[in-house]
């Protein structure tokens, strides 16, 4: 498990450096984390919005 938080513990240390503060540091990686998973999620969050559109009609079928 240390081979994966160990780049995220440097990068992290390094933003510690470039901004001086640990509040920040936390703010900026967890900032750059979303936006590289974002291509990841967004093919979920379209289809959670197409069942949401359908939801009325399939109440509707299931009344039937």
């Amino acid at each position: 498990m240390a081979f994966i938080a160990q780049p995220f513990v440097f990068f992290l240390r390094w933003l510690y450096e470039l901004t001086g503060n640990l509040g920040w540091s936390i703010i900026i990686l967890t900032i750059v984390i979303r936006g590289a998973l974002t291509p990841l999620t967004l093919p979920s969050l379209k289809s959670q919005k197409r069942m949401r559109a359908l939801q009325p009609e399939l109440k509707r079928l299931r009344a039937k």
